[in-house]
This record gives C-alpha cells, sequence and structure tokens, in this order.
C-alpha cells in the first residue's frame, strides 16, 4: 500500500488568522506600524478599528506566507 507524502513546502494559511491589541484612543500610530509590518513581511492584511469610549481595538485578519512570522513580530513589538 503506498501512503501519499506529505509536501515539503511551507504551509500557506487557507482560513485568515485574527491577531489584535486595545489601546487608549489616542494612539493613533498602532495601525500605520502594524501595516509596515505586514508589507516588510509580505502578509495580507485586513484591519478593522472599533472605537469605544477611549479606548480603540484593533482587529487583523492575516493571511499569506509568512503568517507564523508575522504573528512573532507582532507579539514582540505589540
Amino acid at each position: 500500500m503506498n501512503i501519499p507524502a506529505k509536501p515539503k513546502g511551507k504551509h500557506t494559511a487557507t482560513k485568515p488568522i485574527s491577531v489584535g491589541l486595545s489601546c487608549w484612543f489616542w494612539e493613533r500610530g498602532h495601525t500605520q506600524k502594524i501595516q509596515t509590518l505586514g508589507a516588510r513581511i509580505g502578509v495580507n492584511l485586513q484591519i478593522t478599528e472599533h472605537i469605544h469610549g477611549l479606548r480603540r481595538d484593533i482587529q487583523c485578519q492575516v493571511t499569506g506566507k509568512n503568517v507564523d512570522q508575522f504573528i512573532g513580530e507582532f507579539a514582540r513589538n505589540y
């Protein structure tokens, strides 16, 4: 019986991975920093912001080949 071998390339996420953070309303630079990080690493981002009083919630849907690297950099920097 032949068992098919697993592909040797990196796994690409088929579903978006969600990451997010909360910050104060007046801290406006986080969204731009996340966009810059995504462009540098080479992932696709869909960013949404929700404002609740003095808090800003930023959610990102991340897809692409370097999702793991993006999550690592995101965790280190935010």
